[in-house]
């Protein structure tokens, strides 16, 4: 039996769009414009509820988070590429269990402990090296053909930060995406580090386009022998960065204050400092988890890597990157809102009825295309002028903008027509391409 796809047009009168009240002292570009458009609402100090920023309900389904939701569908869509596969552990570890490799006495203040009514002690897990290690251990990897062994989570983490800040950029509780991989040997275990490292170059710098920096850094608290950053860079970001140009090779800002540089070659004359955000991290554990917890293979202690992403960071650095100012939303076309917007006439307009039948109805047809099915945004505050629904969709960062006004309303008697606009990074105003057939729209909605 073949599926009906379900017509998805997103109504405006039926969004929690925008804060109108909101009035956040903020340095932070990204905490302000998420906080204006309704893309996040505090819940408590370090603490932020994800906002739908679209209220649909259709078919037993809410469509929300929508920037989320996307963007964990891209990673997650990469990694199953690779032959990742999807689970989900809990957030509470145990203390026995954090104690196996030494970990619960050496993270200190800004891990959460809490104790239950028979007084035994857990932590919500920052990581879960551990619990993924006693899983392999326990359930066994067996055949040869399992490995490389790659798993991975999108789920809450939790930090008690000292001085929570910047909205996700530093706040208590996070969502990350996490992925362990075991290898049977250090040289297979480094192929698989490169495979992953790839996937992460893939998503950050092919699909979302971002200027990223591999960075050498210290393995801090995790343990393990090399690790990697990855940062965006961003005069906002807390975080820095020494960057050779010369070798192109760079350092985190601890190695730096430890006198390391990029490489032997580095002079000072060729090192740059540049602010910037850290979106993931890559470790090579070694066998450090695996010969704790016994996860081995023919009595050879399994080697390790582990791999973050943090999802809300990388949202928040792409708007602190891309955004023009603070009334502006702008975000990777992969992870925009919405691909198109449509704006009807406005109720205090003297246009012919069927011009706003054609606004509903090009919506209708655009989400059935295949690169537009969801993506619909429809205005229909029609209340408001053209001009501030123009105005408001271009703020909310969506990169296809139709009109169906007074413009073209002379011309509809001969074929449908509409003022085409785009909206760009880095520009706060809509660019006027010009008025487009109904034809020529749908055409380019084919390159979209």
């Amino acid at each position: 039996m073949s599926c009906l796809r379900v017509m998805v047009v997103h109504r405006a009168s039926r969004m929690m769009l925008g804060n109108p009240q909101s009035s956040s002292k903020t340095k932070s570009l990204s905490y302000h414009v998420m906080l204006e458009k309704g893309l996040i609402h505090p819940a408590g100090r370090g603490l932020f509820s994800i906002l739908p920023l679209v209220v649909f309900y259709i078919s037993g389904k809410f469509f929300g988070q929508r920037v989320i939701d996307k963007l964990v569908r891209l990673i997650e869509e990469e990694l199953n590429a690779i032959g990742a596969f999807k689970m989900c552990m809990p957030s509470l570890g145990a203390k026995e269990l954090w104690r196996n490799v030494g970990r619960w006495d050496k993270i200190g203040a800004e891990i959460f402990r809490v104790t239950d009514r028979e007084g035994k002690e857990f932590c919500l897990q920052p990581t879960a090296e551990e619990m993924i290690t006693q899983i392999a251990a326990q359930r066994g990897l067996r055949r040869r053909t399992m490995f490389p062994f790659m798993i991975y989570q999108t789920t809450p983490k939790f930090r008690d930060e000292m001085n929570p800040r910047f909205g996700l950029l530093r706040s208590r509780e996070f969502l990350m995406n996490d992925l362990y991989s075991f290898d049977i040997s250090e040289e297979d275990a480094l192929k698989t580090y490169r495979i992953v490292s790839q996937a992460y170059n893939h998503i950050l710098q092919d699909t979302l386009q971002f200027e990223v920096h591999v960075v050498r850094a210290d393995n801090g608290q995790i343990g393990g022998a090399v690790s990697h950053e990855y940062h965006l860079p961003s005069t906002s970001g807390e975080d820095s960065i020494v960057y050779c140009e010369k070798c192109s090779k760079g350092i985190n800002a601890e190695l730096a204050r430890r006198h390391e540089k990029p490489c032997s070659e580095c002079t000072e004359e060729c090192l740059k400092v540049i602010p910037s955000v850290e979106i993931a991290h890559t470790f090579q554990l070694g066998d450090l988890f695996s010969k704790s917890l016994g996860a081995r293979y023919q009595n050879v202690a399994m080697v390790m890597n582990c791999y973050g992403l943090g999802i809300g960071r990388i949202m928040a650095a792409a708007i602190d990157v891309l955004s023009p100012d603070q009334n502006s939303l702008r975000l990777p076309d992969a992870i925009c809102p919405f691909k198109m917007a449509i704006i009807p006439p406005a109720d205090s307009s003297k246009i012919d009825p069927e011009l706003a039948s054609y606004a509903i109805s090009l919506a209708q047809q655009l989400d059935s295309t295949t690169n537009l099915h969801n993506e619909v945004f429809y205005d229909d505050r029609t209340d408001y002028s053209i001009g501030k629904r123009l105005l408001l969709a271009t703020q909310l960062g969506i990169p296809h903008i139709a009109v169906v006004g007074s413009r073209v309303a002379n011309l509809f008697g001969c074929r449908p027509m509409v003022e085409y606009f785009t909206v760009k990074s880095h520009q706060a105003d809509p660019i006027e391409v010009g008025i487009l057939s109904h034809k020529e729209l749908f055409e380019l909605v084919e390159y979209m």
